[in-house]
């Protein structure tokens, strides 16, 4: 009869709870032996791994490079080679290294990724019937700017999608390692997280993934993980200064390809900004104020001729004397000539934070210019 595999949660005769994993022939030889040993069995069930035996699935192993550069390596289960190298390419946007079955022998297993990934799985890859609907399909679909920028948030959809894949692993390599000395309950929480974060990877909701990462971290880092007795106190102290490494180490890596996913995000707010519906109402103003400055200017020309040749002298001095002329002729140059940095620029858009800069200087001159406009025109009444 062929060995199984076991997961037990006893007291020992020293009064301590263990756990751990037992190789048996069945689930009655499993406890006879543990009740042998003096333990008392609390749990004993067939390890989950052991259940997936009669599935038509196959397990791969797999290394790839994500699309934020990371080297990634981890496992995969599904019908066939291509079925797996496709989910790995649609879902994950990964570029892989090598794809293997994972039940193979070692030797052959280790040759096989040293040959890289088989050609034929790009080849059929890319003569995908469904590929190539799709992307028919996105060629017909002609979005507006504001809605492609929101289309391709996806990209931080597809970074949390390939960061959850190794939290998963790397979290469940960390709860195998040191699961001698973790708390039973307190683990199987962790494993309970793990599981709901792999089902709602390709949930549309960025912020629960988030969430839901940040509560697997926490629970990681807490005192109240591990199982601390007079024996293993060094031991245990090794594995909790390790599972936080790792976890710092997750965390760090999760914080830096968001911040580097929304950098491009907030480039593309930018290039929706300068192409739309509020770029054009700004453009629209700008040039109303060039109107209206060109008129302003022929009529100081205009009334300037008139002067000169001592015409009209007592209208022109009215006029000379108004403020409201001259505070219209003074913000209307101000917002000619500031703005005009941002209007002009159209062959090499200004950057966000140019952008920032040049309006907070020319609101602030306008801000001046309307509290001083007494003293600088003071000729007006």
């Amino acid at each position: 009869m062929a060995l199984k595999k076991f997961h037990f949660e006893v007291i020992s005769k020293e009064g301590k709870t263990l756990s751990g994993f037992l190789f048996s022939e069945s689930v009655e030889a499993a406890r006879s032996k543990l009740q042998s040993e003096g333990n008392a069995v609390l749990s004993l069930d067939l390890y989950k791994a052991e259940e997936k035996e009669n599935s038509d699935l196959q397990e791969f192993e797999f290394k790839a490079l994500a699309s934020n550069g990371r080297v990634v390596k981890g496992e995969i289960e599904a019908e066939t080679q291509y079925v797996a190298y496709r989910k790995l390419r649609l879902e994950y946007d990964f570029q892989l290294d090598y794809l293997v079955l994972k039940n193979l022998p070692f030797e052959q297993k280790e040759s096989l990724k040293k040959q890289s990934i088989n050609p034929e799985l790009a080849l059929l890859f890319e003569k995908d019937e469904e590929i190539k609907k799709k992307k028919k399909k996105e060629k017909k679909v002609k979005k507006g700017r504001v809605e492609q920028m929101l289309e391709d948030r996806k990209d931080e959809m597809r970074f949390l999608q390939a960061e959850t894949e190794v939290i998963v692993q790397t979290v469940k390599q960390l709860l195998i390692d040191h699961a001698q000395h973790l708390n039973s309950a307190k683990k199987r929480d962790i494993q309970d997280n793990l599981d709901r974060l792999s089902r709602l990877r390709h949930s549309s909701s960025i912020n629960h993934l988030e969430q839901i990462m940040k509560r697997i971290f926490k629970k990681l880092r807490s005192d109240n993980l591990f199982i601390f007795t007079e024996e293993n106190i060094l031991e245990v102290e090794q594995s909790q200064k390790e599972i936080k490494r790792v976890v710092r180490k997750l965390e760090l890596e999760l914080k830096k390809g968001l911040s580097k996913v929304q950098v491009g995000d907030l480039e593309k707010l930018t290039k929706v900004f300068q192409a739309g519906v509020v770029s054009k109402v700004l453009v629209t103003v700008y040039w109303g104020f060039v109107f209206l400055l060109v008129m302003l200017l022929s009529f100081w020309v205009l009334h300037g001729v008139k002067f000169f040749f001592g015409k009209d002298i007592e209208k022109i001095n009215f006029y000379f004397s108004s403020n409201s002329l001259w505070f219209l002729t003074g913000m209307s140059a101000i917002v000619v000539g500031f703005f005009a940095f941002d209007v002009f620029a159209r062959t090499k858009p200004l950057t966000l934070a140019k952008r920032i800069i040049l309006y907070g200087i020319g609101f602030g001159v306008l801000a001046v210019f309307t509290l001083q406009f007494p003293a600088l025109f003071f000729w007006t009444r």
